[in-house]
């Protein structure tokens, strides 16, 4: 497949992800997803820089996608705990809250 294939399926899957987080409020959230998943489109070519792994096997899977994709979403959600904050708020609105009063 080429980078146009790989990145078709990318955002194939990405727009029922992108509209549950336009739809629940988190546009920034989403934005930043699409981001990531478009960088990390050529991933599964990573073959070819590995002499033990043949091209179009493992890394072209569906088990592949499913743990790179757990892992990308384990990992964003660790780092949107920090930046949201628990309770899903984001800490600007807070800052902006706490000056404006």
């Amino acid at each position: 497949m080429f980078k146009q294939g790989h990145l078709g399926v990318s955002m194939l899957v990405f727009g029922p992800v992108g509209y549950a987080l336009v739809a629940r409020g988190l546009p920034e959230l989403a934005a930043i997803t699409g981001l990531v998943m478009a960088w990390f489109t050529m991933l599964p070519d990573i073959d070819h820089r590995l002499p033990i792994v043949e091209h179009r096997g493992p890394t072209h899977s569906l088990l592949f996608a499913a743990l790179i994709g757990g892992e990308s979403a384990g990992q964003s959600g660790q780092a949107s705990k920090r930046w949201w904050g628990p309770s899903g708020e984001y800490h600007w609105r807070r800052l902006a809250s706490v000056s404006a009063r």
